[in-house]
């Protein structure tokens, strides 16, 4: 039978001609698209659609907080001289009886100041996800989500959200950002190029050779996700001209995003943000077009890292990485005051668990939405408010 369903071309939303015979059925169990179909623009013009094939993707929990079915894997790789770590859907029950990764922050830490760190001071963070895992090729090619750390940040900074996508089935990419990282704020030094760095990633995991040839076919860069905190959610906001960009998510960033062929932008905020405040980040939402789609969330007891994973990494005394940097003398006078502004981890009265909950949701849904064609999770945003009580405020065009 024939079916229609409504596509973005063009910059105009135009009727998609879709023959198959099982679409109603699969569409109202999964919320997907089905095989790349004709689309026929206001003018007459058939132009081929990007959609997704059938079932490529294992089902996950109609609960977007909830992990996905994946067990998650870990591959580090220098791309163009860059630190790169990707997370990815590996093989499920892959994992069983591995070792977990547990990230020494001091990797990330010119090795002159990491060296002021004893071992038994670091601080680390736990991964759900095993080093070298065999990626799933039962399923996908699985979209790619590359995310940006902020100003003295880490490529694992928003970790929780890295794995909870990779298990829902994308391959997440995070860097070191010369420039920008934590190793360029207390040792000096690194030419800030986020735009370069993306495109290396996405060439990188496009070439899939070396380190990265377990990639090979399996990564589909015609649809892209871009995150990015604060520095990091201003750098993405401007890339979504890069080609198969298609979602930009700005966390504690008041840019608007640009970009014709983003079809949905995701703005995630905390109410208790004190660098960058819910209603300057109210205001990059409302400066940004909404093509297909455009959501707002801004959070109660969120302060500026509590969309990051950076409050949750402790010491085996439960120090955090501010507390430890500062005893070490790794941070002193000027930068130790403006890191204590920037990491302000007090500000966080809203539970971590909850945050978390609330923008792996958020994201996972959005992320699923545009680059899976799963728009299942969406749904439940418009009344996430009723979720969590620590939603404050929610908008979404159209």
């Amino acid at each position: 039978m024939a079916k229609v369903r409504r596509s973005w071309f063009g910059g105009l939303i135009v009727p998609t001609l879709l023959a198959c015979g099982a679409c109603a059925t699969q569409d109202a169990e999964l919320g997907r698209g089905t095989s790349d179909a004709l689309a026929v623009t206001a003018s007459g013009a058939a132009e081929i659609q990007l959609t997704c094939d059938d079932r490529p993707f294992l089902d996950g929990p109609a609960d977007k907080s909830a992990r996905g079915p994946w067990a998650v894997g870990v591959k580090r790789a220098t791309v163009s001289g860059l630190m790169v770590d990707v997370w990815y859907p590996a093989v499920p029950g892959s994992e069983v009886d591995r070792e977990k990764v547990n990230y020494d922050v001091r990797e990330d830490l010119p090795p002159e100041q990491a060296a002021k760190i004893s071992d038994a001071d670091a601080p680390k963070q736990p991964c759900d996800c095993v080093r070298d895992l065999p990626i799933d090729t039962a399923h996908g090619p699985y979209p790619l989500v590359i995310f940006i750390h902020g100003t003295a940040g880490f490529k694992t900074q928003n970790l929780d959200n890295a794995v909870h996508w990779a298990s829902h089935g994308f391959v997440v990419m995070a860097a070191n950002h010369p420039g920008l990282t934590i190793a360029s704020f207390v040792g000096g030094g690194g030419v800030q190029d986020l735009r370069g760095n993306v495109e290396a990633e996405i060439a990188g995991i496009t070439a899939a050779a070396g380190e990265l040839a377990m990639f090979a076919g399996r990564v589909d860069t015609a649809r892209i996700g871009l995150a990015g905190h604060s520095a990091g959610g201003n750098g993405v906001a401007g890339l979504g001209n890069l080609p198969g960009v298609k979602v930009i998510i700005p966390m504690s960033s008041g840019a608007a995003t640009t970009g014709a062929s983003v079809e949905s932008s995701l703005f995630v905020s905390g109410g208790a943000d004190g660098l960058v405040s819910l209603a300057r980040v109210a205001d990059g939402y409302a400066s940004t077009a909404a093509r297909r789609h455009k959501r707002f969330v801004g959070i109660t007891g969120a302060g500026h890292t509590g969309v990051t994973s950076l409050c949750g990494i402790r010491n085996r005394e439960g120090k955090s990485i501010l507390d430890v940097a500062k005893a070490s003398r790794v941070l002193t006078g000027p930068i130790a005051f403006f890191a204590d502004t920037l990491f302000d981890c007090t500000k966080n009265t809203t539970p971590a668990s909850e945050l978390l909950a609330i923008v792996n949701e958020v994201t996972t849904a959005t992320l699923q939405e545009t680059l899976q064609c799963d728009a299942s999770g969406t749904t439940d945003l418009q009344t996430i408010a009723s979720k969590y009580s620590k939603v404050e405020d929610y908008r979404q065009e159209p």
